[in-house]
C-alpha cells in the first residue's frame, strides 16, 4: 500500500505543469486595437514590467493620435501651415524617420497622406467615393517633401495649407518597439503584439 501511494505521488509530481510552462497574458485596448504582452509566469518582475509597457503605449497614443485635439500631432496639424511648431525630441525624431522612409520608398510610405484618408472618409469610418476633383485637391497637399523639419530649432512646418500628418502607418510598430525596449531591461523573454498587424519579441 505504501509503495503504491509513493508511486502515485511520483506520477503526480511528474505530470504537474512547471511554473515555467504557464504563460501570463496582459492586454489593453489602445490605438483602436488590443495590445497584448505574453510572458512566462516565472518572470519575477513580469507583471510590473508588462503594466509599465502598456502604460507606455497609452502615453504614446495620447501624443501621436489624430483623434484627440490635445495630442502633439493634432497641435502640429492645426498650426504648422501657419508657423513653425516646436515639438518634443521624441516626435521630431519620429518625423525625421518617417520622412527618410518616404524617400527610401519613393513615396510609397508617406505620413502626409492624411488629406487622402480624410477624402475617402476613412478617418470617420464612413467610407465614400470622392470625386476626381477632391482626389486631385488632396494630392496637391500630400508629399513628405512638403514636410519641413528644422533640426536646430526642433520645429515642424507645412509647406502648403491643408496638409496634415497621420502616424497610423507606423504608430503601432513604434509603440511596440518602445514598450519592448522598456521591458527588455526587466524580463528575459516576452512577446508583444498589436492586434494581428504588428508583433515584437524579446
Amino acid at each position: 500500500m505504501r509503495q503504491n501511494r509513493r508511486n502515485f505521488l511520483n506520477l503526480l509530481a511528474r505530470s504537474e505543469p512547471r511554473a515555467a510552462s504557464y504563460w501570463l497574458h496582459l492586454n489593453r485596448t489602445a490605438m483602436a486595437c488590443r495590445f497584448e504582452v505574453t510572458m512566462r509566469q516565472s518572470e519575477e518582475t513580469g507583471i510590473v514590467a508588462a503594466t509599465e509597457a502598456l502604460d507606455e503605449i497609452d502615453r504614446l497614443e495620447s501624443r501621436l493620435t489624430v483623434f484627440r485635439e490635445t495630442s502633439e500631432v493634432s497641435v502640429v496639424n492645426s498650426g504648422a501651415a501657419k508657423k513653425f511648431v516646436e515639438v518634443s525630441q521624441e516626435l521630431f525624431e519620429l518625423l525625421t524617420l518617417c520622412r527618410r522612409l518616404s524617400a527610401q520608398t519613393d513615396g510609397a510610405f508617406d505620413i502626409t497622406s492624411g488629406p487622402l484618408t480624410r477624402c475617402w472618409g476613412f478617418l470617420r469610418r464612413q467610407g465614400r467615393l470622392p470625386s476626381q476633383a477632391e482626389i486631385d485637391q488632396a494630392m496637391s497637399v500630400v508629399g513628405s517633401d512638403k514636410l519641413l523639419l528644422d533640426e536646430t530649432k526642433r520645429t515642424v512646418r507645412f509647406a502648403r495649407e491643408g496638409m496634415e500628418i497621420n502616424l497610423g502607418s507606423i504608430g503601432k510598430g513604434y509603440a511596440l518597439d518602445s514598450a519592448a525596449d522598456l521591458m527588455s531591461t526587466r524580463v528575459s523573454t516576452a512577446l508583444l503584439n498589436a492586434g494581428s498587424s504588428s508583433m515584437r519579441a524579446i
